[in-house]
């Protein structure tokens, strides 16, 4: 599997370190008008009984009634009932929870669906443990494998501020005509200022040969392409040689451990090539299932992270072999955008003094996540786990650090320059002498 379905940005997951598990909570029968839907039970029986640190039924279901009021309010523009009170006793804090529930759908009065209710209070109570790796995903983003053979983007990379930071060859965005430094403004005329790059892309997902109308700005003009959406295929890993034999490794995505023979490859034409010097690449990443394993890579027989689960015990990974027996200066480029794995494999290198980090900050969200299908077609994504270095570096809320702090410039954008490669080439050009 050497491609990558590509939507608007290299999404995989965008939630995980290691997410291949995926565990189904049976669908159960509807409840009446006036009772949580099946969903809010799950989703608090989970949480309660999955999460890495086992949190109290009174933060949980506060959480969610504040979700659920937050709801009421903003649809239905009315004042919603005062929530219950909680008192940590499991049995108690549901059954009040019950019978306070019909005072929201009262409020409500046909201003959303119960449904939508519903989803708004187990985001409520994800929430209310703030964990980056727990968090809901209603249906309409969730990204099953059946889903990507049906969904579809048009093949571009965007910062946080919604510049085009990447145009995908061979893209329907690039065969519209969008360039890089372009601001997107909005996606079939509604604005999209104030969204993150993955809400960004889930309004341009759709269904392959459905047309997007994406509105930029550009050297102070509104610009706007209508694009077929269609499946855009990148490989996850590619890689290669720059100037002064310096290599150039682009990780996407962090795959599946059994995907790996794509890095490999990649990994093989740099030593081929005899590369002096080595950037690896994991701007714009959303996580991935194999950090450890591509860490493996550079690093030599060596201990990499700790996870701990709810009960306290341990598990320790260490390299898995396949090093690729060069020692040459490296460095890795993050941004803003690099979480979980990505964040993980700078950690590890840097760690383990093989690499320099050169860059912004990263998200610190890193954490060992499994998705749980609800009864709606929604996913809960737990962690199941906490994750430190070996060497004791907890990343969750705690952006890594670059060495070297490099803004991506939109100025050199427009001109096809990217600021940060460039500071990373010059900071090894400086180790080689050049």
């Amino acid at each position: 599997m050497g491609t990558i379905l590509t939507l608007l940005l290299v999404v995989a997951s965008g939630a995980g370190v290691w997410e291949g598990e995926r565990a189904t909570v049976a669908r159960a029968a509807p409840l009446a008008q006036a009772a949580p839907g099946p969903l809010v039970k799950q989703a608090f029986d989970l949480l309660m009984d999955r999460f890495v640190t086992p949190p109290s039924s009174q933060t949980l279901l506060a959480g969610g009634w504040e979700g659920g009021a937050r709801f009421v309010q903003e649809r239905a523009s009315a004042t919603s009932p005062g929530a219950p009170t909680f008192s940590g006793d499991r049995a108690k804090d549901w059954e009040g929870f019950q019978g306070a529930y019909p005072g929201l759908v009262t409020v409500l009065a046909g201003a959303g669906e119960q449904v939508e209710l519903d989803r708004a209070i187990v985001g409520g109570m994800a929430a209310s443990l703030v964990s980056s790796h727990t968090k809901l995903r209603p249906p309409e983003v969730v990204i099953t494998p059946q889903a990507q053979e049906r969904y579809a983007g048009v093949g571009i990379r965007v910062t946080p501020s919604l510049t085009v930071a990447e145009v995908f060859p061979g893209s329907p965005a690039e065969a519209a005509g969008v360039r890089l430094a372009d601001q997107v403004v909005a996606v079939d005329g509604a604005p999209v200022a104030g969204l993150t790059p993955q809400q960004l892309g889930e309004r341009v997902r759709g269904p392959v040969g459905s047309t997007a109308s994406i509105t930029v700005q550009r050297a102070g003009a509104f610009v706007e392409f209508t694009i077929a959406r269609a499946e855009v295929n990148v490989d996850w890993a590619s890689s290669r040689v720059l100037d002064d034999q310096i290599g150039y490794l682009r990780i996407r995505v962090f795959a599946s451990p059994n995907e790996l023979a794509l890095l490999d490859q990649a990994v093989a034409r740099l030593s081929g090539a005899h590369v002096r010097a080595l950037v690896i690449d994991v701007r714009g990443v959303p996580g991935g299932q194999s950090p450890a394993q591509v860490a493996s890579r550079f690093i030599q027989d060596a201990d990499l992270m700790i996870l701990t689960n709810r009960e306290n015990k341990q598990r320790l990974v260490r390299t898995s072999g396949g090093f690729w027996g060069q020692s040459v200066p490296i460095v890795v480029l993050v941004d803003s955008q690099s979480e979980s794995a990505a964040e993980l494999l700078a950690a590890f290198l840097r760690e383990h003094r093989v690499a320099d980090i050169i860059g912004t900050p990263t998200v610190g969200a890193v954490e060992n996540g499994v998705n749980f299908s609800l009864s709606d077609g929604s996913q809960l994504l737990i962690a199941t786990e906490s994750i430190k270095t070996a060497g004791g570096t907890v990343l969750e809320k705690n952006p890594l650090q670059p060495d070297i702090v490099a803004e991506l410039d939109p100025a050199l954008l427009v001109q096809g320059k990217d600021s940060q490669l460039e500071a990373a080439l010059a900071h090894l050009r400086g180790k080689l002498g050049r």
